[in-house]
């Protein structure tokens, strides 16, 4: 069975041999794909119980309050960058954090002792002036 007519617009033109289209098809599917992927992968960093943990742990400690202020929150888009996995029980990650007073970086490196509990060896939050503060 075929149409009598050709297809209108963007159908017809994919039916002709244009690599421009197909150029443009193609990136913007991969940016979609590999944004899609970026997201996923910092989303499954986020949500692990040991970096919640470590979130609260932050957001309650009258020292980090002191140097970022209140509604202590994940900064620049939420980059976790290293490693957490509570498979394995490994956190060794940096992120940015910000607060009503600015924002800082901060360091975690620990490991999972047992089925419950974690060591945190090394805990530092450091703000942009180049003030460390550890928290471990």
């Amino acid at each position: 069975m075929s149409l009598p007519r050709s297809l209108p617009g963007f159908l017809s033109r994919l039916g002709k041999s244009n690599p421009k289209t197909y150029r443009n098809v193609g990136l913007a599917l991969g940016t979609v794909w590999g944004g899609s992927l970026y997201w996923y992968y910092m989303f499954e960093k986020r949500t692990t119980p040991i970096f919640k943990l470590v979130m609260f742990r932050l957001r309650s400690d009258p020292r980090a309050e002191k140097m970022l202020g209140n509604n202590i929150e994940l900064g620049r888009f939420g980059h976790v960058s290293g490693t957490v996995t509570e498979t394995k029980g490994i956190i060794d990650c940096t992120f940015w954090v910000q607060g009503s007073h600015g924002s800082a970086a901060v360091e975690v490196k620990g490991r999972r002792d047992s089925e419950i509990e974690w060591h945190i060896e090394k805990f530092i939050v450091k703000n942009e002036s180049g003030r460390k503060v550890s928290l471990a």
